[in-house]
């Protein structure tokens, strides 16, 4: 009975564990789509200042380096978000 308890109470614990990873990953999902959305327009304002020579074209690039390292950490975190799901839904069918 008490063996019984212990996994219990592992399944649990790691259910929960992947709820809040989940949870983090649509956090962090949001605050990369706005960033890359802010930045896109900043490099918008870029392009158009360099077009009419009053910009730099590195910070143009810099901007673009940006905005990759964004997309790809959003990516991450929709990987991290589908991978906690695939985890809860395997815990869930463990307990039923």
């Amino acid at each position: 009975e008490q063996e019984g308890q212990r996994q219990q109470n592992e399944l649990r614990s790691q259910f929960e564990m992947a709820q809040f990873e989940l949870k983090r990953s649509e956090m962090l999902i949001d605050l990369y789509n706005r960033q890359i959305e802010s930045s896109e327009q900043a490099r918008s304002l870029l392009v158009s200042a360099f077009s009419t020579a009053t910009g730099n074209f590195d910070e143009v690039l810099r901007m673009n380096q940006d905005i990759i390292m964004l997309k790809t950490q959003l990516f991450n975190a929709i990987r991290n978000g589908v991978t906690a799901q695939a985890r809860m839904d395997y815990l869930s069918s463990k307990t039923e």
